[in-house]
């Protein structure tokens, strides 16, 4: 990622979009209407909020052929999220999902520690990092919908 910064720190990781949050009014112009909603929220990165992407856990890709759209269906984190997440992604220029192997089964493996939605080519690059590896989109814009699940 450009400016979300995940790094170890004494056993654990440690999270910070504030260097994002502080570039973002410099390019969120350059976003399209969906991903600037998505990505101006301020529940978005507050990590108290019910709303913040954090912990949410990747459950479902879905590929629509007939409108070419593709879906991430995020479920909700028990102790933290009311509602689950859907992120829909017009015009798909590029998907890219690079896992790490995990030597034994870690059910925190697709969860989201922090996305970043960059201006990309007219369009998007929405960047995932998850607990075991990291997705990245490029589109003309997406959608993010919460769920009741």
């Amino acid at each position: 990622m450009k400016y979300v910064e995940l790094r170890s720190e004494d056993g654990g990781i440690m999270f910070d979009a504030r260097r994002y949050l502080e570039a973002l009014p410099s390019f969120e112009k350059l976003l399209p209407g969906g991903a600037r909603r998505f990505a101006t929220d301020p529940d978005h990165y507050d990590f108290y909020n019910t709303r913040c992407v954090k912990d949410l856990a990747l459950e479902r890709q879905l590929f629509d052929v007939d409108s070419e759209k593709f879906s991430l269906e995020f479920a909700p984190n028990v102790h933290k999220h009311d509602e689950g997440l859907t992120v829909t992604y017009v015009d798909i220029r590029s998907i890219e999902f690079r896992m790490e192997p995990a030597a034994e089964s870690v059910p925190w493996r697709f969860n989201v520690l922090l996305d970043e939605i960059l201006p990309e080519g007219g369009g998007i690059r929405h960047e995932f990092e998850l607990g075991g590896g990291t997705l990245v989109i490029e589109a003309a814009d997406l959608e993010a919908r919460w769920r009741v699940v």
